[in-house]
């Protein structure tokens, strides 16, 4: 074998492959080690390393790469050429990739692969020659298909590295779930509970500075917002506005030695079947005019409605009065008219709609205690101005009114804390001698019934159903039971003075221990059975 020597280039990562083909042909050795940098651009392309080895070849020598870089060694083992990790590692040619590319056989058509001793360093090569002359005397000939550029499958690299990083996340999330938001711990405590529903009356005073228990005075807020509404609807409502015709009767009767007659009001004198009604009573008078008559003139309304009544001027008769004859004078006005009017039931409709749109400011005034630290009381919300009118007013002939309405609503606030003090207060009165600690005072369920309004003070009645049981502070009780298995928990609720008994739940299925995070336990009062 004929002595050969290393040659080191260092290769720059603004190196063109003219420039790097120049730098192995003017190396004096004929083994050329090139040193790549970590971006070796120039290098990332298959042509330029087919070039680099065929240029290496016409000038005998023997290339080997030095670098580490993942992308580049799938290329460097689809031309077939050396790679080392440093200067005293040993070459050896990578794994070439499947995909062929038929338009670099003319790049590859003139290179043949001359096999390096890859079980020794470059240092240990450097005194020998590359060259196998046994396997230049194997046939010469090589398999076109194995020299074929294989080029690795970017897109299926890209899938698979999406796809693992994508379960990685689910894995992580899932597991982040699992372990911290998911378990929970119910810790269901059995011991002498009981209920107990004290009357309390107390006083909502809008300047009190702080709470009497004696008094049974507590600071409160009034919260207050205006609410305008208008509400327009159809009017249903129908009224019969039909009038009756009237007109006058002239009665008269011949003179007589009798007194002449009165014809009582309330008389009916009738023609062509319609009926007409005296006013008012009448006393005939005698009058000489050809003769001597007693006469008497009265209006008369017809006894109906309608346009039938509206007759010429006729010859009435009428009973009940001997020798009186009547006629009148033309019966007018009479009608048959229904229009539609505003209704009691159409204005109670649209006032139904502008309370229901109030309904809101019964949410916002809660609100808006609750955000200042206060219970709200909302039996207390009322309209304490209330400016509403109807357009056309009642009764009115109408197709369309309107309902305008200008309110002040207000409602009550008062402190937790406050109310807290006289429930304690009244539940020690009835439980006289005990040692019981409120679990749940029963405020939010409990109705206030107000007995008195005042400017500034509301005085109101309830009575909550407060459950007592024994004295568990539950934030304590939390603490101490964090991270602890069931059996440990149980244990730490059953010295509880007044615990009859206690069961600790988990969930989901895989929870063993009580979570670490407080607001993941839920502490559960039931009452121990007889």
């Amino acid at each position: 074998m004929a002595a050969t020597e290393k040659d080191t280039i260092y290769i720059d990562v603004d190196d063109e492959i003219t420039s790097i083909v120049e730098k192995v042909k003017n190396s004096p050795k004929n083994i050329v080690a090139l040193v790549l940098p970590k971006r070796a651009v120039v290098m990332q392309s298959i042509v330029n390393l087919k070039l680099l080895r065929r240029a290496a070849n016409d000038a005998e020598k023997r290339i080997v790469l030095i670098t580490s870089d993942s992308a580049l060694l799938p290329l460097a083992g689809a031309v077939g050429m050396y790679v080392a990790k440093n200067l005293n590692s040993k070459p050896e040619i990578p794994p070439a990739p499947n995909i062929e590319h038929e338009d670099d056989e003319e790049v590859e058509a003139d290179i043949d692969d001359v096999p390096v001793d890859t079980s020794k360093t470059l240092g240990e090569l450097a005194g020998e020659d590359l060259i196998d002359e046994a396997a230049e005397n194997e046939n010469p000939k090589k398999d076109k298909k194995s020299s074929k550029v294989k080029v690795p499958n970017f897109e299926k690299f890209r899938l698979k590295l999406f796809l693992g990083v994508g379960a990685f996340i689910i894995f992580v999330v899932f597991w982040w779930w699992a372990a911290i938001i998911a378990p929970k711990a119910t810790i269901v405590i059995e011991s002498d509970a009981s209920t107990v529903t004290p009357t309390i009356t107390f006083t909502a005073d809008k300047n009190a500075k702080q709470v009497s228990l004696a008094d049974k005075v507590v600071p409160a807020q009034f919260a207050e917002k205006d609410y305008k509404a208008e509400q327009k609807a159809p009017a249903t409502g129908q009224k019969d506005v039909s009038a009756k015709a009237s007109g006058t009767v002239t009665f008269s009767k011949p003179c007589s030695p009798e007194n002449p007659p009165t014809i009582a009001s309330g008389t009916g004198v009738s023609s062509q079947n319609l009926t007409f009604i005296t006013q008012s009573s009448v006393t005939l008078a005698p009058v000489i005019n050809n003769g001597c008559n007693y006469v008497g003139t009265v209006k008369v309304v017809a006894q109906n409605k309608g346009e039938q009544y509206n007759i010429e001027a006729a010859n009435y008769t009428l009973s009940g009065y001997s020798g009186v004859t009547a006629s009148g004078s033309a019966m007018t006005g009479g009608s048959s008219k229904t229009v539609k009017v505003v209704s009691q039931q159409d204005i109670d409709g649209a006032k139904q709609k502008i309370d229901e749109g109030a309904s809101s400011i019964k949410d916002q005034l809660k609100q808006q205690l609750e955000q200042d630290g206060y219970f709200a009381i909302l039996d207390s919300f009322e309209a304490i101005k209330d400016n509403t009118q109807v357009n056309p007013a009642l009764d009115q002939e109408a197709t369309e009114f309107t309902v305008k309405t200008e309110r002040v609503y207000s409602m009550i606030g008062v402190k937790n804390d406050d109310l807290g003090q006289l429930v304690k207060k009244a539940v020690a009165t009835e439980q006289q001698g005990q040692e019981q600690q409120i679990q749940k005072n029963g405020l939010d369920e409990a109705p206030f019934r107000i007995l008195e309004r005042k400017d500034n003070t509301i005085k109101f009645s309830v009575q909550p159903t407060v459950s007592t049981g024994p004295a568990i502070n539950n934030d304590e009780l939390k603490k101490s039971v964090v991270g602890k298995k069931k059996g440990d928990t149980e244990n730490t609720v059953k010295v509880i003075p007044g615990v009859k008994g206690v069961e600790v739940k988990y969930s989901p299925f895989w929870v063993t221990k009580t979570p670490k995070n407080t607001s993941k336990i839920t502490i559960e009062l039931k009452k121990a059975q007889q």
